[in-house]
């Protein structure tokens, strides 16, 4: 009798046999940065990048974790050597406390008048908006003092993951929202140029749209908008890759996949496919990028119409692995893709990150040829992979944003540091993929109202808040030390949201429901700790961080009552 392979290899051999063709890129050994680079200490990462049109370079994300009880908006704009712009903020950047708690910007967008609108989260997740002016001041003709925040579903959890703007001067921003049974689903505002929300577009300036199972997650990271006015947004649903489109009014786009909506799976038996970004070509096809079980790069190319272009890689897509496959059919790396960008010649670029599961998380950048093929013009065989953290024994660097300039280079954003403390991180690559000595190297550290700029990446001294909610007791454990550097699986860190936001109702309803809002929470938190306990048992997850997660979990778990 044979033996029995353990579920995770099974769906290896199942991607391997079913699955478009596995790329194997050879990236040689990372760069370890001595120019090209820039780091800012005064804020967690870099989650957006932006070039205006004078060259300067604008980054936002966010002044603490994803999950953080406290922290800002946080925007730096740079120049073109890689210096900061001392005529944006204060000596560069800026922050903004948005709502009174988890304030982290994960989108940006450029006006033509200058002007900057970063959207995001802010007061237990809600859809939030800032606008800025030129010099980095708030916008006092925006919102209530350059700021808009909104619950675009039942529960508070809803983060605006994207924006575009419109050539009206609307604003759409992008993300998901949880229904009445903390579902998520995409969902999409429309603002005025004011920041009022445009009544003209879907239900009084917001759209909802729920998966096919309707028990099933839909969640939305990224959008664009095409020429005719119709919005396109992406992410993901039960392991596959998540398409919708939509018409100006909001309607689902009926032309678009099935009545407006598009799966794509990787796999026989798919493994968990994460779209993470998106664009559009000039000839309307739509790329979208992301990956596979977080091992691997994935891309697929759609056509207008939202079936698969089968001229791109195999059936319309592509997954690379970013080093040898092991016996099981994985590659000895994670990796993922966060961000794509088009070249004018049709190349594809991605960026994102490749995880050893230990200490080492570094930029990862590959190119493609319009084919699906790997660039072998860029990099070494296509991919480039950059260290831009300085320590020697622990590297937590991660590329989230990607922008391209008009002389070709390439400037990727987001985040690096070591020890569980990481700061606005940028690279500049040469078209050929080697960096731009001509761009930093530079780390600032931000004290007061002083700026310097030295060799030093680590703040003096660390000052750590105590929790006092179970949200915040949550996300101080996703981001401990125990977990940095790690992508925590969404099944887990998807069950502590929705742990948390239990409990946040439960707090603000009757006695009777508030019981039965903990009792979710209580069942949504052990389904955390077994997901938590799976993926470290499949290593994709280390020990330390599931006993930290479920050490977590417990302490929430005790303090519920039921």
């Amino acid at each position: 009798m044979s033996p029995k392979l353990p579920a995770w290899s099974v769906l290896a051999v199942a991607l391997l046999l079913a699955a478009p063709r596995v790329v194997r890129a050879s990236p040689g050994d990372p760069s370890v940065a001595t120019g090209g680079t820039v780091t800012t200490a005064f804020a967690y990462a870099a989650n957006a990048v932006a070039l205006q049109e004078d060259g300067k370079i604008v980054a936002a994300g966010g002044a603490c974790g994803l999950d953080c009880e406290f922290g800002a908006f946080a925007l730096a704009r740079y120049n073109p050597d890689g210096s900061l712009d001392a005529t944006f903020g204060t000596g560069g950047t800026v922050t903004t406390a948005v709502g009174t708690a988890y304030n982290v910007a994960r989108a940006i967008a450029l006006q033509g008048d200058g002007k900057i609108v970063a959207a995001g989260s802010a007061a237990n997740s809600f859809f939030a908006l800032a606008r800025y002016n030129p010099d980095g001041s708030l916008d006092a003709t925006f919102g209530m003092g350059g700021k808009v925040t909104m619950a675009v579903g039942y529960y508070a959890g809803d983060p605006a993951n994207a924006v575009v703007l419109q050539r009206d001067g609307k604003i759409v921003a992008g993300g998901y929202a949880f229904n009445g049974d903390n579902v998520s689903n995409f969902a999409l505002a429309r603002y005025n140029p004011d920041g009022r929300l445009d009544t003209t577009f879907g239900t009084g300036g917001t759209v909802t749209t729920s998966a096919a199972n309707s028990n099933a997650d839909y969640w939305g990271t990224a959008i664009l908008l095409q020429g005719d006015g119709k919005i396109v947004t992406a992410g993901w649903v039960e392991f596959t890759f998540a398409l919708a489109r939509y018409n100006p009014d909001g309607s689902l786009d009926a032309t678009f996949g099935t009545g407006g909506t598009v799966t794509t799976s990787f796999g026989a038996y798919p493994l968990s496919a994460y779209a993470n970004a998106i664009a559009l070509q000039g000839d309307g096809k739509i790329v979208a990028a992301g990956s596979v079980d977080k091992s691997f790069f994935a891309l697929a190319r759609y056509n207008p119409d939202g079936s698969l272009d089968a001229t791109f890689g195999m059936g319309g897509k592509v997954i690379t692995a970013l080093g040898p496959l092991d016996s099981y059919g994985f590659p000895s790396f994670d990796a993922q893709v966060k961000a794509v960008a088009l070249q004018g010649d049709g190349k594809i670029v991605v960026a994102g990150d490749k995880f050893d599961g230990g200490s080492v998380d570094i930029f990862a950048l590959a190119r493609y040829n319009p084919d699906g093929s790997l660039d072998a013009t860029f990099g070494t065989g296509g991919t480039v992979t950059t260290i831009v953290s300085t320590d020697s024994s622990e590297h937590n660097d991660s590329a989230n944003a990607l922008a391209l300039q008009r002389d070709g280079k390439i400037v990727a954003a987001g985040a690096s540091g070591t020890g569980g403390f990481t700061q606005f991180a940028l690279a500049r690559y040469n078209p050929d993929g080697s960096l731009d000595a001509t761009f930093g190297t530079t780390t600032t550290t931000l004290t007061g109202s002083t700026v310097t700029t030295t060799t030093t990446t680590m703040p003096p001294t660390t000052t750590t808040l105590p929790c006092t909610t179970a949200r915040c007791t949550l996300g101080a454990a996703v981001m401990s030390p125990a977990c940095a550097g790690q992508t925590i699986p969404p099944s887990v860190t998807g069950k502590l949201t929705k742990a948390a936001n239990f409990i946040d109702q439960a707090a603000a309803s009757p006695a009777k429901k508030a019981r039965k809002l903990l009792k979710r929470a209580k069942k949504a938190l052990k389904q955390a700790e077994a997901n938590a306990t799976r993926a470290a048992k499949g290593k994709k997850l280390s020990s330390d961080c599931a006993a930290a997660l479920k050490s977590a979990a417990d302490g929430v778990l005790a303090g519920l009552g039921v």
